[in-house]
Order: C-alpha cells, then structure tokens, then sequence
C-alpha cells in the first residue's frame, strides 16, 4: 500500500494530503462519503508509531470524520481499523444513516454501490470544503 498511496488531487478519489495521512473516497459508496484515511509512513499497528505520531495521526482522522459528517450530514460514524487484508496502517470511515441497509447492526462489506464520475467528482469536493 505505500507504494499505491494517491499523494495528489490528479489522482481519482483523492480527497487530501492531511500531513502524515492521505483522506481518500472509497470507490464503494454503499455507505455515502465512505473513506479512508492511509498513514504514509509504513506500520502495520497504532502502537508502531510515537505518541507524537499517533497524536497526528488521529487528529487527521478526526478532522476528514469531521468534514464527512459535515459534507453527508450522517446519523453515527463508524471508525475501523482492521489490516487483514492490507498490513498497512489506515482507518475506515464510514458514515451511517438511520435509513441505511444495516443501520443497528453490523456492516455487510460485500454488496456495493458505484457512483457516476460526476458524483465522485462532487462529493470530494464537497468533503474538501469542510476539512479544517
């Protein structure tokens, strides 16, 4: 994944360079404004990093959270961490909504949901005009 790690809005669903992280859209939307927040530097768990970066580190996380909540207007989001399949550090964020097919249970990863190019084009916009 490091090597893979979008570093500019040339690139598709590039959201932002957030410093030690990069906010990208997931290309599943099943879940509006789904995303991914990938640390730069290479490490496979939170306790790897120092608490300086780790600090950063989530206060990125906290701030693309902050401007999808704001950009989606969700009910809940939901913050995951796995690296099962990917042994790179990055955070799943994902936005709920009371009307949304497992709103209340957990979420079934499989079934997708593709947006126009337009509709990608404008939500990223929309989350950029909201991080702080």
């Amino acid at each position: 994944m490091c090597e893979e790690i979008p570093k500019s809005e040339a690139q598709p669903l590039f959201i932002a360079d957030m410093g030690s992280s990069v906010a990208l859209l997931n290309p599943n939307q099943l879940f509006r404004g789904r995303s991914l927040v990938i640390l730069k530097k290479h490490a496979t768990e939170l306790y790897q990093l120092s608490p300086e970066e780790r600090q950063q580190y989530c206060e990125e996380m906290i701030r693309v959270a902050e401007a999808l909540d704001k950009a989606c207007h969700c009910d809940k989001m939901n913050y995951v961490v796995h690296g099962n399949i990917v042994a790179h550090l990055h955070w799943h964020l994902i936005p709920r909504y009371k009307d949304d097919p497992y709103w209340g249970s957990p979420i079934d990863y499989k079934p997708t949901k593709k947006l126009r190019n337009e509709e990608y084009v404008a939500l990223i916009k929309d989350i950029r005009r909201h991080i702080t």
